[in-house]
């Protein structure tokens, strides 16, 4: 518990279970089948990663595009030249980028003073659906 009080980046890597007293990962929404959850599709662990994050923005790598869904993309709409359209993956709203201009958009976002994290695909969990996990984030106060 000291640790956490003493590094501020750690509870958003790590969640501390009392009653176990074992560290489980915010990282990863395979993290989520550990816990007791299923992920149906790829709705389910964006909602994940935005429930267990709310503060940040996401970009989501989705093969060699980068995606955001809701409101990430109507606020990365706000502060770049994106265009903002209905989703057809079960999301209100969605922009894209093409994953090698995702250097471009960070450092954009960085300037503007925007929190964000990307997340990226590390393999597939089963036939349809890919793991994903947080790679990198930045957090501003």
């Amino acid at each position: 518990m000291a640790l956490f009080g003493r590094f501020d980046f750690l509870p958003f890597m790590f969640s501390l279970d009392v009653a176990s007293m074992r560290l489980q990962t915010r990282l990863s929404a395979s993290g989520m089948q550990r816990r007791g959850c299923q992920q149906q599709n790829f709705r389910q662990q964006i909602s994940w990663f935005k429930a267990s994050h709310p503060q940040h923005l996401f970009l989501v790598q989705l093969g060699r595009f980068c995606e955001l869904y809701d409101d990430c993309a109507l606020t990365v709409a706000k502060h770049s030249s994106l265009t903002v359209r209905k989703s057809s993956r079960g999301f209100r709203y969605q922009a894209g980028f093409p994953l090698k201009q995702l250097a471009n958009y960070k450092k954009h976002l960085r300037q503007q003073g925007v929190s964000y994290a990307v997340v990226a695909e590390q393999g597939r969990l089963h036939k349809r659906l890919k793991h994903r996990q947080i790679t990198e984030y930045l957090t501003f106060t």
